[in-house]
């Protein structure tokens, strides 16, 4: 075991990574960059039409480089440090002389607002000037927005434009307005000073008077000199409600804060207001561009693997989550009516309307799993919060009653049986396709948060054979959260008297399981289900455990860690964990899938 007084908050090297997609990433819920990368991401603003749609690229002007004069002559040592307690990455150049130092952030306060700071200390006597290069890249263009110099304001430099193309056809194209610093190729420490530093501003809004009103309020903290530390003290506040830490190697420790970092990074500081989310992305706002880590879309990761954490430490956060939900209901509802279904089926993956933009259509027709991960989380909000405003006022229940009308058509009635089947689905494992009784998916189906036996309901036919049973959906709005999740239990041929292990068995052969079904249920559904028993059975975890993958993917062995734990099975979480390593790049452990990335996957 490492030394427990080793510090997980803070990550270092002497080095970058040779691939840039693992970069340390900047973020925060507007704006979104890696080090020294040229792209700068804005929330919820995409390019492309339908399955082409992608976060658009906006030119970053934080991709400034430090350097020295070749002339200097003084050996240098370099650090690189990503601080997670500051939310800031720290580039040092340190000699016998003087010491550089570059800090790059995303505001934590200001989310319109990312900056960087260039710091130069004489660290020996003398009176020379000492000088440092700042070498920039940067180019006013981009493959997915018209650009346009503006006039410069207050000292900053101008570009705006839109979207090339609307994920929508009846959709607008999305405004961008940009308002930064100007960088100059070099910056010198005067003769007489010991110590000097200059901070640059980048300011992205939707309009010119929302980046104009941005950027003073920017300078306003700048010229008292709090730009930093408001920032610091932010992320400060932050933790101290949020950290979260273990006993036990470094390695560990560090992957935890690591994720906990990148988690929080794209969450509004509590209490802030008007906060609009735009959803998560499994690759963060620093990732997304075409062709890169999911396109930016938004998957069932927000509703089944992130909301459960954010809901612990940040429920107004863990509610903005769901009020995307909301508003993209009726691009749900449409992806429904396209498969010639009732109710609403939210994307596989989405963007801004709510609609299929997954590149590859069968993981948006069959991967309707994703429907109860979406109502999953709005039942584990009603739990923690037992918060009614959001289900009676606020659309939740319109959420709750449309997901349940598409499975009353989704689902075919068996006369011969006697039971509603779910035919032709792709379980979470992504092997396989056109299944019949995905039990992950039949188990997410059933899920009620009320433990009460259900009242019988008679079958009803719907079209085409469909079932169309509907006495759970006429409840009026406002009794929508004292019968939250009335699921009908007898829609989905879930059988207690067979048994779990004849489900897993029927399902299909678990030849190879990308994201094992046990494990999903194991550590998502089993604390809300009360279904302890079954799949966590030492029987059926050594029946699934063969059959995942080797490293390279993390979900399946992550997944099924803390239920080894739970089966008092340390020796067999120990094997778990260290499967995950591999997947976790270093120095910096990115919010990234660059490594795994197929459309669809996990």
């Amino acid at each position: 075991m490492e030394d427990a007084t080793e510090d997980p908050t803070i990550f270092t090297a002497h080095s970058l990574p040779s691939d840039p997609r693992l970069l340390a990433t900047m973020t925060n819920t507007y704006l979104g960059t890696r080090v020294y990368h040229d792209t700068l991401h804005v929330s919820g603003v995409y390019n492309g039409a339908c399955r082409d749609t992608h976060r658009a690229i906006l030119p970053s002007p934080l991709n400034v480089q430090l350097e020295v004069p070749a002339e200097t002559g003084d050996q240098l040592t370099k650090t690189f440090v990503l601080d997670t307690n500051t939310g800031s990455f720290l580039h040092t150049l340190e000699g016998p002389s003087f010491r550089a130092s570059q800090r790059i952030y995303a505001h934590r306060t200001l989310p319109h607002v990312m900056a960087f700071s260039v710091s130069i200390t004489r660290v020996a006597v003398g009176n020379w000037p000492i000088t440092v290069l700042l070498r920039s890249a940067f180019s006013p263009e981009s493959p997915d927005l018209d650009l346009h110099l503006g006039p410069d304001f207050q000292g900053a430099r101008c570009l705006y434009g839109h979207t090339l193309t609307p994920e929508q056809p009846e959709g607008s194209q999305q405004e961008v307005h940009m308002l930064w610093t100007p960088v100059p190729p070099a910056l010198t420490l005067g003769e007489s000073e010991e110590d000097q530093t200059w901070e640059f501003l980048t300011v992205v809004g939707g309009s010119q008077a929302e980046a104009r009103a941005c950027l003073t309020e920017a300078l306003q903290l700048q010229a008292e000199g709090t730009l930093y530390t408001t920032h610091a003290q932010a992320w400060a506040q932050l933790w101290a409600g949020c950290g979260l830490d273990v006993v036990g190697p470094l390695p560990l420790r560090q992957a935890l804060r690591g994720a906990l970092y990148y988690l929080l990074s794209a969450l509004p500081q509590p209490g802030a207001p008007g906060y609009t989310c735009h959803g998560l992305s499994p690759g963060g706002l620093s990732n997304g561009s075409r062709e890169e880590c999911y396109w930016g879309h938004v998957f069932w990761d927000q509703d089944l693997w992130m909301f459960p954490n954010i809901l612990m430490f940040h429920p107004e956060a863990a509610r903005a989550l769901l009020e995307y939900r909301v508003r993209t209901l009726g691009g749900a509802k449409d992806n429904a009516q396209k498969l010639g279904y009732q109710g609403a089926k939210f994307a596989w993956e989405s963007a801004g309307s709510g609609l299929e933009v997954c590149p590859e259509d069968i993981y948006g027709t069959q991967e309707i799993h994703v429907n109860g991960a979406v109502v999953l989380a709005f039942q584990l909000y009603y739990h923690t919060t037992q918060d009614l405003q959001l289900f009676q006022e606020a659309g939740g229940w319109d959420v709750v009653r449309d997901v349940a009308e598409f499975w009353c058509s989704r689902v075919e009635w068996s006369p011969e049986e006697e039971k509603y089947h779910l035919k032709g689905v792709m379980p979470p494992d992504e092997y396989h396709s056109g299944v019949n009784n995905s039990v992950y998916t039949n188990v997410l189906v059933q899920n009620r948060s009320d433990p009460r036996p259900l009242p019988i309901l008679p079958a009803c036919k719907g079209p085409a054979g469909r079932a169309g049973a509907t006495a759970p959906l006429s409840l009026p709005p406002p009794l929508a959260c004292a019968l939250l999740l009335l699921w009908p239990g007898t829609w989905v041929s879930l059988s207690p008297a067979n048994g779990w292990q004849w489900l897993i068995r029927s399902r299909c052969p678990l030849t190879q399981c990308g994201t094992s079904t046990l494990s999903l249920m194991g550590t998502s559904l089993v604390s809300v289900l009360g279904a302890a028993s079954g799949p966590l059975h030492p029987s059926n975890r050594t029946y699934v455990h063969p059959e995942c993958p080797l490293p390279g993917r993390a979900a399946p062995p992550s997944c099924s860690l803390p239920r080894w734990q739970h089966l008092s099975l340390p020796r067999r979480g120990g094997e778990a964990g260290r499967r995950c390593a591999p997947g976790i790049p270093h120095p910096f452990p990115p919010e990234s899938s660059h490594s795994q990335e197929k459309p669809g996957d996990l």
